[in-house]
């Protein structure tokens, strides 16, 4: 599954993955740029359930890291193969970012509280 996708998303230049155990597989055509290590299942896990959070949150946990290069190097290649990609938007995405960013008074003042130490010393 995730071998699918990436092959899918890496159409002009590779890249090779390694997962938790060492298998690894190269998706692109040509030799790979860089290798993409992924530590452990719970990472594996995480960025496939959600890779636009969890990718950066692993990076900078340790547990996903860039053999061969650096986290620059990763985003460009990523990035050169976005451009290759790009559609039109879903039908109706609008509304859903609204509905995903909604933040009332209340959550804003709970988020605040959360992220903020507003104690008077």
């Amino acid at each position: 599954m995730l071998q699918g996708l990436i092959d899918r998303i890496f159409t002009t230049r590779a890249i090779r993955v390694r997962l938790p155990g060492g298998r690894e597989f190269v998706a692109g055509p040509g030799e790979p740029e860089l290798t993409a290590v992924i530590e452990d299942a719970g990472t594996l896990a995480a960025i496939a359930a959600n890779p636009e959070l969890a990718l950066g949150e692993a990076y900078m946990a340790g547990g996903f890291r860039i053999e061969g290069g650096d986290i620059h190097d990763f985003l460009e290649l990523v990035g050169s193969q976005q451009v290759q990609r790009s559609r039109p938007p879903k039908p109706g995405w609008r509304i859903r970012r609204a509905l995903e960013q909604a933040n009332d008074r209340r959550h804003a003042r709970s988020n605040v509280h959360h992220h903020y130490d507003l104690t008077v010393d």
